[in-house]
């Protein structure tokens, strides 16, 4: 403590003030004074001093004062409180002031050294508040960031920035375990994807290797690896490596160097181990995401160019989202019209409850057939065969049900054709054994009814036109001519059999057939059928055998007026067709048709009798009575020995049967068939010789000749034919095909032509084989006669031939 004068003057000082100065009472206070202090004036202890003269107290706190003498230790620095207590006498002025001092070093002290401490700490926690914000920020913007390249520029930018670093670098692990420069700063670009490092080489390589973060203050004195020559090339003394680890493990090392020596502080290092493992998810990220847009590529491109429609369906409404090109295609709609409509839509009512169970189980992931069979509904309104396959996918994030559709229009046309053929090969096939069963028998019955039909006929002769044997021979010549119709259909199913085609006009045909018996016969037995022909003028001619045409023609006409119920009508058209190559099938090669077609209005033929309709001996009525089951049969061969095709087209509505015939390769006018020749235009004149080796038909030809006014001789056999023209050449030779023992029609005629080049000659045959036939044609023989024959057809047959 202190009294001081007013006048600022030292009155008094106790032994503690002396102490703390180190002040003697008598030699140092006496030259004192207050208001001359400099220090106490700087201190604020001169005005303090004036305060309490005014009769105020007036304090100082931790005021710092340097004494200068440092017995402390803390270099003279003393802390202080100062008190200045005005002195007054009561009742007077004031005298003095009263200087009350302490020492309050010691606790100032410790407050500095808290406050210190606080200040350090609050700079630390500035610092690490920074260092969250800047992660937090490198976090967020990684995040947005999907090409792996950009990733690698963002982190090491990001990295040499926030350290402050002159290199900044970063490695990825491969699948050889080798680390690979992605991506620097600061070294040459030319070492990216080219500069490698084993695992343990290098700093990175030690990183990799142990998984921590580690750091070389010095590379010059560095001994844990081996330092790779770049380091040395670029002047680089420190660096600070981390492992950029996720959840699987190591995904590469993040690394940063610098020329000049670096200690990097531990929170420094686990900045940079938080920045490089940030790093590691963000390039498996970028990564994946690039893996996915590539693998989205390729299946959008798989997608695009598939051959198949593929339709993509939404799970969550049940509507189409997306298609390809081939969907495009295959039902005539547009992207935008197929966009938004419902799965079920291209499909028809019938068919939903089946994919509706096919969805569920596919949804399920229950076992269910590869693929199902549906019709898809075209825009047209066609509906178009297909196969469905179903499957999950997931494109974009989004999961969907992928419906693959598959056109198999193609292949079942080609499965029908190659069931129509293999039913055609089997259908060969009977009528193969058929044909050999009725060319075994033919020529023998031939024979037979030839007997059945000329003998009445001559004996009608002897008769006067009104007797009653008349009617009863005319009964037994129908008789035959009706058996010879069932024989001729079975030589017509035989095919092969003996043919002569002419050029014909098929118009006329159909005219002729329109006013024969047969027609009009069945015209009566079906009045409420109504006959439309409708014939196309100026068509084109065919090379046809007319009679088989004809009968083929009368088949169609008679199944199709039997095939309506009461009220009907019956057409029968033809037109003119070109078939393209396009167009073109093993069935109808390319070229020019004249087309029949006969149809009903019945009640259409079954499926399954419309898969035998054409078998020999199939039909649906009573055998023996309403037909023989060779009506169609007929009409098949027929249409084969012509080289034609016959469709047939049927169903509640009606039959339609349409028959493709080649035109003739010549231009010809059409000419009507003759009608009925009498006894009298059928006589004729000359020499006639017959060979046949059943003596039954010699007598037979031999009467009927002799009756048409010709002189007739007959042998049984070729070799006897040859020995007779020897002594005798005839006008005309009546040569049987089928002869044995011995040489057979053509043979006899051969060896005749060598002889006598000009003689002529027809042929008469019960059975014989098409090919032979044509060979004697071309030989020149000027006719066919067909047994049985009646006394009209002879007659006509030799008058032409003689002619």
């Amino acid at each position: 403590m202190q009294i001081l004068r007013a006048n600022g003057t030292v009155l008094k000082i106790n032994k503690a003030w002396e102490e703390f100065w180190e002040q003697s009472s008598v030699a140092d206070i006496s030259k004192y004074n207050i208001n001359s202090d400099k220090k106490a004036q700087a201190l604020g202890m001169t005005s303090a001093f004036k305060q309490a003269l005014a009769g105020i107290t007036a304090s100082l706190r931790n005021m710092k004062y340097t004494l200068d003498a440092d017995t402390a230790g803390t270099g003279g620095v003393r802390f202080l409180n100062v008190r200045m207590l005005p002195l007054v006498k009561e009742g007077e002025a004031v005298e003095g002031v009263v200087c009350i001092l302490e020492d309050n070093s010691k606790n100032r002290f410790v407050e500095l050294e808290k406050e210190k401490h606080q200040n350090q700490l609050k700079e630390e926690i500035t610092r690490r508040t920074k260092q969250f914000e800047s992660l937090l920020q490198f976090s967020t913007e990684i995040l947005t960031i999907n090409d792996p390249t950009e990733v690698f520029e963002f982190v090491i930018s990001w990295a040499q920035s926030l350290f402050g670093l002159d290199y900044s670098s970063l490695l990825l692990l491969e699948k050889n375990g080798k680390l690979v420069l992605k991506d620097v700063i600061g070294f040459s670009r030319s070492l990216i994807d080219t500069f490698e490092l084993q695992t343990g080489e290098g700093l990175a390589g030690l990183v990799a290797q142990t998984q921590q973060v580690a750091v070389t203050e010095n590379f010059a004195t560095e001994t844990r690896f081996t330092i790779p020559d770049v380091i040395g090339e670029n002047g680089i003394t420190s660096a600070l490596a981390a492992p950029m680890l996720n959840k699987d493990g190591l995904t590469g090392v993040l690394i940063g160097h610098t020329k000049s020596k670096r200690i990097f502080a531990q929170s420094e290092r686990l900045l940079y181990q938080s920045i490089a493992n940030q790093a590691a998810v963000a390039v498996d990220n970028a990564i994946s995401q690039q893996s996915l847009k590539r693998s989205e590529k390729r299946f959008r491109h798989l997608f695009e160019s598939a051959n198949d429609a593929i339709y993509l369906i939404d799970l969550k409404n049940d509507r189409i989202v997306d298609c390809n090109r081939k969907a495009l295609e295959l039902g005539g709609y547009s992207r935008e019209e197929l966009a938004g409509m419902d799965k079920y839509a291209l499909y028809p009512s019938g068919e939903h409850a089946v994919l509706d169970e096919r969805y569920k189980k596919i949804l399920l992931k229950e076992s269910l057939p590869a693929v199902s069979s549906h019709s898809y509904i075209h825009k047209d309104g066609s509906h178009i065969p297909v196969e469905i396959s179903t499957s999950l996918v997931e494109t974009g994030g989004q999961k969907l049900m992928m419906n693959i559709v598959r056109d198999v229009s193609r292949r079942k046309a080609l499965e029908e054709e190659r069931e129509e053929t293999s039913l055609r090969l089997r259908r060969a096939s009977r009528m193969e054994a058929i044909g050999l069963m009725a060319g075994g028998v033919a020529h023998d019955l031939n024979n037979i009814l030839s007997g059945i039909i000329s003998y009445p006929e001559l004996m009608m002769l002897k008769f006067p036109s009104d007797s009653p044997v008349q009617e009863d021979l005319k009964k037994v010549i129908a008789s035959g001519q009706r058996a010879a119709g069932v024989v001729a259909d079975l030589l017509t199913v035989a095919r092969g059999a003996a043919t002569v085609k002419e050029i014909a006009c098929l118009n006329e045909l159909i005219k002729s057939y329109l006013v024969s018996p047969e027609f009009c016969k069945l015209a009566s037995l079906y009045p409420q059928v109504n006959f439309l022909p409708s014939l196309t003028p100026g068509i084109a001619t065919i090379l046809c055998s007319s009679g088989h045409v004809q009968k083929m023609l009368m088949n169609l006409v008679t199944n199709a007026a039997e095939a309506v119920e009461g009220k009907g009508e019956v057409k029968v058209s033809t037109s003119s067709y070109v078939v393209s190559e396009k167009e073109s099938s093993l069935d109808l090669l390319p070229g020019k048709y004249t087309v029949l077609e006969v149809s009903d209005t019945g009640t259409g033929i079954s499926r399954y009798d419309l898969e035998h309709i054409f078998d020999p001996f199939y039909t649906t009525k009573k055998m023996g009575r309403s037909g023989t089951g060779l009506g169609l049969a007929v009409v098949w061969n027929t249409v084969q020995d012509h080289d034609g095709l016959v469709r047939v087209k049927s169903d509640d509505r009606g039959t339609s049967f349409v028959i493709y015939l080649p035109i003739s390769p010549e231009t010809h006018t059409c000419k009507m068939t003759p009608g009925k020749s009498s006894l009298e235009e059928l006589h004729g004149k000359g020499n006639l010789l017959v060979v046949d080796d059943e003596k039954s038909q010699r007598d037979i030809a031999v009467k009927i000749l002799s009756v048409l006014g010709y002189k007739a001789s007959a042998v049984s056999s070729g070799e006897e034919a040859i020995a007779f023209i020897k002594k005798k050449q005839p006008d005309l030779l009546l040569l049987d095909m089928l002869m044995d023992p011995g040489l057979n029609g053509r043979q006899t005629f051969e060896r005749i032509i060598r002889l006598y080049p000009d003689q002529k000659a027809i042929v008469v045959s019960g059975y014989s084989d098409s090919e032979d036939i044509n060979k004697l044609m071309e030989m020149g023989v000027l006719g066919l006669l067909k047994k049985p024959y009646t006394m009209e057809k002879m007659g006509l047959v030799v008058k032409e031939a003689l002619q």
